[in-house]
Order: structure tokens, then sequence, then C-alpha cells
């Protein structure tokens, strides 16, 4: 730290099972020189890399992390010629994903907090969520509101169709219900 002594990157659960099983110490690697984009990158890593069981938002929010931290460091995330760029492919292949994939993933962070802990709970599927991500959040809570009130989330074709409003200016509570009453195919 920039005020002296270090700070744990990754390992915070080996340090507290050392801690309980009364070990004093425990082995480490210390790496002094890094910034705080670096060590977020570090941080991700070793937790995309070692816990085999993450909700989607954990993966969302990781990826986003990343892509936000490598912005940071200036880290084109385009495709580029030079060697010196990263492409979403390397990124997504770096964690075994296809690079839409990590796109896709990183589009839930866009979901309102109840919409995102439905996709936790696998009561929201991927590819839904992911349209739903293109609402602002005003019309993500009259999907909720819909869903409360009717017991079911809009199908694809009607959110498919919410999008294009939302995207041409159009989107309004009344053209939200609108929309709701077609009969889903």
């Amino acid at each position: 730290r920039r005020q002296g002594g270090y700070e744990i990157i990754a390992g915070h659960r080996r340090k507290e099972a050392s801690r309980l099983a009364g070990r004093p110490t425990m082995p480490v690697q210390v790496c002094r020189d890094m910034d705080d984009s670096a060590a977020t990158i570090a941080m991700i890593e070793t937790n995309l890399k070692n816990r085999q069981k993450l909700l989607p938002s954990e993966r969302a929010w990781a990826f986003r992390m990343m892509r936000d931290a490598l912005a940071h460091q200036g880290v084109p995330l385009g495709e580029g010629e030079d060697d010196k760029k990263i492409t979403k492919k390397e990124i997504a292949d770096h964690f075994g994903e296809s690079a839409s994939n990590v796109m896709r993933i990183i589009r839930l962070t866009l979901l309102n907090r109840e919409l995102l802990d439905m996709v936790d709970a696998s009561k929201l599927k991927l590819g839904l969520a992911v349209q739903i991500s293109y609402l602002d959040t005003e019309a993500q809570s009259w999907v909720m509101d819909y869903l409360s009130q009717n017991g079911v989330l809009p199908s694809s074709d009607q959110v498919k169709e919410l999008r294009q409003l939302f995207e041409q200016g159009k989107l309004t509570q009344d053209a939200f219900t609108e929309v709701m009453s077609e009969e889903a195919p």
C-alpha cells in the first residue's frame, strides 16, 4: 500500500482458514509494483479461475471490472492489428468464453437488482435478461410490475418490440402496456 504494509489481493479465504487453524503464518507471493488496475485484474483472474460456482451476477461484475480495469490501463478493447492490443476475444479466451458471451454477461450488470436476482436464481434466462438489459431502469421496473401482477415475464418477441420502441424513443407506460397486452406467440 502507499501508506505502508501490504494488501491481500487474492487468498482471503486461505488467510481466514489459516487463522482458524491457529497458524501464525502462511506462504504468500509479494508483488510490490502493482497499481490498482493491475491488482483488480489479478483479483478477478484468481476468483474466476479458482471459484467453481459463481453466480451469473458475480461473473458479470467480474468481467465488467476486468474490462474497466483494462480500459483504465489504456488497453484498447477493440480489434487491433498490433501485438499490444488486447481484443475482446483474447480476454474471452483467457477465461474460456466466447467474446460475444463475455459481452452478453457484462450486459447483465445493466439490469436492476430484482431482475439480476432472478437471473441468479435461474428464474430468468440469460438470453431474455440480456434483451431486457437494453431497456432503461424505468422500463425494467415495468417488467417487474408486469411479472408481479401477471405471474409471467414478457416473451422474447415482446421484449424485442419493447426494445425497438425504446431505441426509437417511443417507449412509454402506455406503449409498454399495449405490447404486453398482445398475445405472445
